[in-house]
């Protein structure tokens, strides 16, 4: 699914940038279990304008980064920003509904408020689930249903409204898939009080389980 405008600005600013790089991104990193070894080569799905990419790097410092996006406009301007990477780079148009990549490839794979854009988002997770290596880490940053389907937020954002997932049952489908959750934090507890703002940004760690 591609951004509307408002999508797009607010994807696209300096004070989302800098939570990413300052806030979000160190949660993520203190979920990260410490014997992990060095990543070798991860994957980022929805990679936008390539932020994440540069935090990846910067933060778990894997050896090499995919990426891919849907709109051919932020691969341009996810490529633009991470040139400094050179061939420890690769970002390219796709969809998380049939990554090009063979089986259990990655040692983890990142996707920042990407899964409640996809129709399908069931068919997504087992995309995930078959490109990542046992063991590893799926890093999901996601809003949920009470948040896509408000009224306020319905009709600035093009999200899909029908079959949208709530906390608990996205949890519990990964579980059933073989992941397990190791670590998860609400953004900004506060922003419960207000109901524009309930279940915006959930930050979760999973690990897939080794059968």
């Amino acid at each position: 699914m591609i951004m509307n405008f408002m999508e797009i600005l607010m994807m696209n600013n300096p004070v989302r940038a800098f939570l990413q790089k300052n806030v979000w991104a160190r949660i993520f990193f203190k979920y990260t279990p410490q014997n992990i070894p060095v990543f070798d080569k991860v994957l980022e799905i929805g990679c936008w304008n390539g932020t994440w990419v540069r935090i990846i790097f910067d933060l778990f410092q894997p050896k090499h980064v995919d990426a891919l996006d849907l709109d051919p406009y932020m691969v341009k301007l996810a490529i633009k920003r991470t040139k400094r990477y050179k061939e420890r780079v690769a970002i390219s148009t796709g969809t998380v509904s049939k990554i090009k990549s063979p089986d259990e490839n990655y040692d983890s794979v990142f996707g920042f408020w990407v899964l409640h854009h996809i129709p399908d988002w069931r068919w997504a997770v087992s995309e995930v689930n078959r490109v990542l290596k046992p063991n590893w880490l799926f890093y999901s940053e996601e809003s949920f249903a009470d948040f896509i389907t408000h009224p306020f937020w319905r009709s600035i954002m093009s999200h899909i409204q029908e079959d949208r997932f709530n906390p608990d049952e996205y949890i519990e489908y990964l579980c059933s898939q073989g992941f397990e959750l190791i670590g998860s934090k609400i953004a900004d507890r506060k922003s419960l009080r207000w109901k524009l703002f309930r279940q915006s940004l959930w930050l979760m760690v999973f690990r897939k389980i080794d059968k």
